[in-house]
């Protein structure tokens, strides 16, 4: 197969603006909670419809869940319903709705729970790190550094795939909702980032290493779907496209159209990174200028995002997560966000109006702001926008 065939063509200029960001409200109807279609609304109702209540009926399963996997089955309320159940079964054999009590809405950090974690980190590098200028959280790999001989020998398969289980449940209930929280809005997707830099025909040869990158795939693909808005891969070697040839079965035609692959020496990945990630946050020997100096592993070890952030912290740990997103507009059952989110401005508008400079700083959090007069103006216009355009008048 040539390989320029399945390479994502960028012929959109660069520097898309926000409505072509997958996983961001846009009015463009991609199929994200809160920015549907009517046929896609219509099917997550049936959807809904259609589910086992007994065994759907936690509201851990929210719109913006559901609507993963509806993209993903491109909106077959069919096919949707039995990946969904499926899905069921491969929670119940991972133990992911098994919580604690300092954990009682979603699974705990992966540390406390593998001990093996620094193994796996050290021959499988890989970290979630900070978010992108759209709120989304950025995961990295450095595929090129992977020693799957090692890490086989030290950690049976059965754990490895156990413990990428746990940290994409973990993304779902606790870095997309703090995600949420620093942004004050539904971040709906991540912005993935393979480093291939080292990759050689030692690792793509490997067939212990493939079978164990496959089956993280196919997990992430039947399980977590459409978690990616963008997924770059980065210094991809001539030994990439002998596993990218074993893989890309694997992935989905929608995922696929989020790839953008650029080959080692080819000029301009640095520059398309920077375009959705400020260079603060994003590690030097991607193109930015974090080095997380205070971590011994430096970017790749601090595990650095709102999700450490304390204030959001406290509120995960005293707020369901479902709660969370439902308040931004995830558009739960009977749920009417747009009535909730108007009396929402309206209620900030009266505690802003009935509190003095100094309250109004007192309880700010340094790394979370709230709300200020130029955020609430922002707030109620992006809210009450609708109701003015079609002159309707909204009494406070």
């Amino acid at each position: 197969m040539d390989d320029g065939a399945i390479v994502k063509q960028r012929q959109e200029p660069l520097g898309a603006p926000l409505p072509l960001v997958a996983g961001v409200h846009t009015g463009h109807g991609l199929g994200y909670a809160g920015d549907l279609t009517d046929d896609q609304r219509w099917a997550l109702s049936q959807l809904r419809a259609k589910l086992n209540f007994n065994s759907f009926s936690h509201p851990r399963f929210t719109a913006a869940l559901l609507l993963r996997f509806l993209r993903a089955n491109l909106f077959d309320v069919a096919a949707t319903a039995a990946k969904l159940e499926q899905h069921l079964e491969f929670r119940l054999a991972h133990g992911l709705d098994q919580l604690s009590a300092e954990y009682q809405y979603g699974l705990g950090p992966a540390a406390a729970v593998f001990p093996e974690l620094s193994i796996i980190k050290r021959y499988y590098p890989h970290s979630f790190h900070k978010t992108d200028l759209h709120g989304r959280p950025i995961y990295i790999e450095r595929l090129g550094r992977l020693d799957a001989a090692s890490l086989l020998a030290e950690v049976a398969p059965d754990r490895i795939l156990q413990y990428f289980a746990h940290e994409s449940e973990r993304q779902t209930t606790h870095r997309m909702p703090a995600c949420c929280l620093a942004s004050r809005r539904l971040v709906q997707s991540t912005v993935s980032i393979l480093d291939m830099q080292g990759l050689s025909f030692r690792h793509v040869t490997n067939a212990a290493a493939l079978k164990l990158v496959r089956s993280i795939m196919r997990d992430l693909e039947n399980h977590f779907p459409e978690s990616n808005g963008n997924l770059f891969i980065v210094n991809a070697p001539g030994a990439f496209w002998v596993v990218w040839k074993a893989l890309q079965p694997l992935i989905s035609a929608r995922t696929l159209e989020k790839i953008e692959v650029f080959r080692h020496g080819e000029q301009g990945w640095q520059t398309r990174l920077l375009e959705l990630v400020a260079p603060e946050s994003l590690p030097t020997f991607l193109g930015g200028t974090c080095t997380c100096s205070g971590f011994a592993g430096g970017c790749m070890e601090s595990d650095a995002g709102p999700w450490h952030d304390a204030c959001i912290e406290k509120v995960l740990g005293e707020k369901p997560f479902w709660e969370v997103l439902a308040e931004l507009g995830d558009g739960g059952p009977g749920r009417s966000s747009s009535q909730e989110q108007e009396a929402e401005v309206v209620q900030q508008g009266q505690q802003f109006a009935a509190q003095g400079p100094a309250d109004r700083n007192s309880n700010r959090c340094d790394s979370d702001e709230d709300l200020d007069l130029d955020r609430f103006m922002r707030r109620s216009v992006e809210v009450l926008a609708p109701y003015l355009t079609c002159g309707l008048r909204v009494t406070c």
